[in-house]
């Protein structure tokens, strides 16, 4: 996979262009030029015609490449970038972190067949690790692909635990993975099989 990373507010900055993610090295570098807080405004037609530039770094089109949009969504104006992003010919996928998504938002998905997502930035709902794992599931070899069987959040106190059951037959079995997400300190997780 290739990724690049723009960031955008009121402006847009491309952080980094197109990089194949090829080792940890790689993932840990594109790590370093995520945002870690926001201000500033919203300006999502910025932030895509940006991404666009990135795009093209490859082949010089934007046909049949995809972004990810994670924005707050206020934004009044992003239909000024819809016909742009008609023909592109780019698959655009949204992601809406908190209630206040201009409808707008939505639309960019829409438009080009792309998946939205809703989010709250509240620790103990999963709703941005489903966004990206839905992301990542609708994408490349159904052999490859991850299959979600359940999530859940819950904010523990200390001393406390979390206990569930999962169940996985063998048709969905193999190579199972678990995630698991947390705040400040790193609990301690056990994983048991029925038989012990």
């Amino acid at each position: 996979s290739w990724v690049g990373i723009v960031t955008f507010d009121s402006s847009a900055i491309i952080r980094t262009h197109l990089k194949i993610v090829d080792s940890e090295a790689v993932r840990k570098e594109l790590i370093n030029y995520l945002p870690t807080s926001a201000g500033g405004g919203t300006n999502i037609c910025s932030g895509v015609r940006s991404a666009f530039q990135v795009l093209r770094g490859d082949d010089g089109v934007t046909n049949g490449d995809e972004i990810v949009v994670l924005t707050d969504g206020e934004d009044g104006s992003i239909s000024y970038c819809f016909e742009e992003v008609r023909q592109s010919g780019a698959i655009v996928h949204t992601i809406a972190l908190g209630p206040s998504a201009a409808k707008e938002l939505g639309q960019l998905s829409n438009m080009t067949d792309g998946l939205q997502f809703s989010a709250t930035d509240n620790v103990d709902e999963n709703g941005l690790v489903d966004a990206f794992t839905g992301l990542v599931s609708g994408n490349g070899d159904i052999n490859q692909q991850s299959i979600q069987l359940e999530s859940s959040g819950k904010r523990i106190g200390s001393n406390s635990w979390l206990n569930g059951t999962v169940v996985i037959d063998k048709t969905v079995g193999n190579d199972t993975f678990f995630v698991m997400t947390w705040e400040s300190v790193i609990p301690s997780i056990l994983v048991l099989d029925p038989r012990g």
